[in-house]
């Protein structure tokens, strides 16, 4: 008898705290879909066109873009170390019905593809006080973007990702090119 009674009780304690997850992740699912997407344009990144510079990931690197034109934007990165290009990145923002997406592709030198199938894809899900975050379209290392403008007149690359199963985030510094 106990040892039914014990039965009844962890299958009542089981369908309760079934039922409250299974609650609060339906309540979470609904608060995310009444969330309203980013409603940004592309004309809100039009601060990037032009040439930006910086130092740190063991050399000097610079990104240029494009403004805003046909509804996409692109953008190169080059990171220079020791007097050679050890990394190149070539970027495009663009403008879809769903939103603005972001794209990017990794080279070393000799144009060899980090990423040799499609590229990285992030899309804005949010845009607010000068910074823009960029989340990922799918399974992939680097999981956000965020530029985030400073008071400066700068501005840095929040990239968070998981390397080797171990989640990181990399913070690259821009100014204006002079």
């Amino acid at each position: 008898m106990k040892t039914r009674s014990l039965l009844t009780l962890s299958a009542a304690v089981l369908l309760a705290v079934g039922g409250f997850t299974g609650f609060a992740a339906q309540r979470a699912t609904a608060q995310a879909a009444a969330e309203p997407e980013s409603t940004a344009s592309l004309d809100d990144l039009a601060w990037l066109a032009g040439s930006w510079e910086g130092e740190g990931l063991g050399g000097r690197y610079e990104e240029i873009w494009s403004a805003p034109a046909g509804g996409n934007m692109i953008g190169m990165f080059r990171l220079v170390r020791d007097g050679k290009v050890a990394l190149s990145e070539f970027i495009m923002i663009e403008q879809r019905e769903d939103g603005i997406h972001f794209m990017l592709k990794h080279y070393a030198p000799g144009w060899q593809e980090w990423e040799t199938d499609a590229p990285l894809t992030f899309k804005l899900s949010s845009a607010a006080n000068g910074t823009f975050v960029f989340d990922a379209s799918g399974e992939q290392s680097a999981r956000r973007v965020s530029y985030v403008r400073d008071e400066k007149g700068g501005w840095k690359a929040i990239i968070e990702r998981v390397v080797d199963g171990n989640p990181g985030t990399l913070e690259v510094p821009f100014r204006r090119a002079s």
